[in-house]
């Protein structure tokens, strides 16, 4: 399994899997960084997830799982 960021200075990223095996559970969790939003996990092009945070089953195959953040602009704080 492969986890990414899109834009990669959109945030970051942790996972944590119990064993690298098909059929193991992992927990992946997505950190914006300032001025960005979190969007959704996706996995080629499906998207497996809108929340920050959420649970995935390995399967038989690599995967490439993608954090995908957006930027935000915010009028009170115009950096």
């Amino acid at each position: 399994m492969n986890v990414s960021v899109t834009p990669h200075q959109g945030g970051e990223t942790n996972f944590t899997i119990s064993k690298n095996r098909a059929g193991s559970e992992v927990y992946l969790s997505a950190y914006s960084n300032t001025n960005y939003i979190f969007k959704y996990w996706a996995i080629g092009d499906s998207i497996v997830s809108t929340y920050t945070s959420f649970s995935y089953i390995m399967p038989q195959h690599d995967v490439d799982i993608v954090a995908v953040f957006e930027p935000y602009f915010n009028p009170d704080s115009p950096e």
